[in-house]
This record gives structure tokens, C-alpha cells and sequence, in this order.
């Protein structure tokens, strides 16, 4: 359980990552756009991972076993391995059809990693002042969403279940209802 918490972690970390690519891969004009895009794609994957398990609850708890891999795929197991096979299809695509360039804000491609200092006649574009009151009550308000969002995940089939008295099944389907919604 602590490796999986890890990996989870670690996936969770790669949203820096990639928002760090984005800004070298961009120029100014470019960013916002490529910025929003990547957190509509975040905030989908959100909203349709209890899509998926509400789906998924439609095979039941027992599902279907295949002996011979002594692999069983039901409600419980069918979305992690659907995220697996997410997971690998998405180091395909990395390793095979991303290629990696870096960009100024101007959007004229960097030769090397010291680009700032080879255009020295370039005239620098003044950074303006951050808001630190909007940066600090975003990371509060982020935190506070991701931590109400983790609580639900994690306590919400156990508390239904037993609130309701549900069966797993209608649990998950409706867990996933309510986390959509």
C-alpha cells in the first residue's frame, strides 16, 4: 500500500513537470492557452475517473476470471487496470512521437540551454509584480478542494455503505454519481 501511495505521489507530482515544459515549449502569446488546456485535461481526468467507476460498477463484484492468467476483472479491479494500460500507452507516446524543443517568449527556437545569454541585443521584457494574496488563496483554495476530493475518494464507499445499507454495487455506482456531480 505504501508503494501504490508513492506511485500515486509520483503521478501526482508530474503535473509540475509537465506545467514546466509547457512554459520552456511556449511562447508568451502561446502559454495561457497551453496553461488552460493542460488544466481542463486535469480537472476532466478528475471528473471522469468516477465516470469510469460508475461504468465499471455495471460488472459487479464478481466480474469475470480468466484462469489461465489468474486474472479476475470486476468493479474493483477493471478501472486500475484500465489506468495501467492508460499509464503504458501514455510512455509510448512519450518515448515515440514526443520530441522535445525548448522556445524564448518570443517563440524563435533556442539552440542551446544558455539561448538568454547568445541574444544579448534582445531587449528584456520587464516581469511585473506578482500577486502574492491571489497566489497564496489559489494554493489554499487548491489545497482545500484536493483534500475534500481525497476524503471523499477514500471514506465515501465505506460511509454509504453503511449509512444507506447498500449493497457494493449500488455503493460504487452511486459514490460515483455523487463524485461527478
Amino acid at each position: 500500500m505504501l508503494i501504490a501511495r508513492g506511485l500515486v505521489g509520483f503521478g501526482a507530482g508530474n503535473v509540475a513537470v509537465v506545467r514546466s515544459y509547457i512554459a520552456g515549449a511556449t511562447s508568451l502569446q502561446e502559454r495561457t492557452n497551453a496553461m488552460a488546456n493542460t488544466s481542463t485535461c486535469q480537472a476532466l481526468g478528475f471528473i471522469l475517473g468516477p465516470v469510469f467507476q460508475t461504468c465499471f460498477a455495471l460488472i459487479g463484484e464478481k466480474g469475470v476470471t480468466w484462469d489461465i492468467i489468474k486474472l479476475q476483472v470486476n468493479m474493483y479491479t477493471a478501472p486500475v487496470l484500465l489506468a495501467a494500460f492508460l499509464g503504458i500507452l501514455n510512455i509510448i507516446l512519450i518515448l515515440f512521437i514526443l520530441r522535445e524543443h525548448r522556445v524564448d517568449d518570443l517563440g524563435r527556437q533556442c539552440k542551446s540551454v544558455n539561448f538568454q545569454e547568445e541574444n544579448t541585443d534582445e531587449p528584456q521584457i520587464p516581469e511585473g509584480s506578482i500577486d502574492q494574496v491571489a497566489v497564496v488563496a489559489t494554493n489554499i483554495v487548491f489545497f482545500v478542494v484536493l483534500f475534500i476530493f481525497a476524503v471523499y475518494e477514500t471514506i465515501l464507499t465505506p460511509l454509504t455503505l453503511d449509512m444507506y445499507a447498500w449493497t457494493q454495487e449500488q455503493a460504487v455506482l452511486y459514490d460515483g454519481i455523487l463524485l461527478v456531480a
